[in-house]
């Protein structure tokens, strides 16, 4: 059940992109670089739990998630 929330976290900011743009008054040059930002996240995570395992980047996640 949590890799499916997980998951659905994943992609269900991308609706949100161009309400983004408009409140933070990012041209669509910025909002593309947060789009690839994102996406570079996502993969360097995932392979990072590939190579030590998800426990580890789940709990480092939810730890720099939980600082903002």
């Amino acid at each position: 059940m949590i890799q499916l929330l997980l998951l659905f976290a994943a992609g269900a900011p991308s609706p949100l992109y161009p309400l983004y743009q408009a409140e933070w008054g990012f041209g669509p040059t910025a909002v593309t670089l947060y789009a690839f930002g994102l996406l570079a996240a996502l993969l360097v995570t995932g392979s990072l739990s590939d190579h030590i395992g998800p426990r580890p980047v789940l709990i480092a996640s939810l730890l720099v998630g939980s600082r903002r």
